[in-house]
């Protein structure tokens, strides 16, 4: 009748190598760390916007690594 939606054979998710997650991690904390420290004056106005997509960046590294087997 009803298909059990929480088998675990629907989705296996695996560990990310340890590159991927350092990496990941590296890009995460530089974005938050162009959001949140004001006055970087070598990223001119666009720290919000690079600290952002850096950190966007790390979490679909991140993801990517977790869903794809070996990456």
């Amino acid at each position: 009748m009803h298909k059990n939606l929480f088998k675990e054979d629907i989705m296996k998710l695996s560990a990310p190598k340890k590159v991927v997650f350092c990496i990941s991690v590296i890009l995460i904390i530089l974005g938050l760390l162009c959001t949140l420290i004001p006055g970087l004056t070598f990223l001119g106005g666009y720290q919000s916007v690079i600290g952002y997509w850096l950190t966007f960046a790390g979490g679909v590294l991140l993801t990517f690594g977790c869903l794809l087997k070996g990456f």
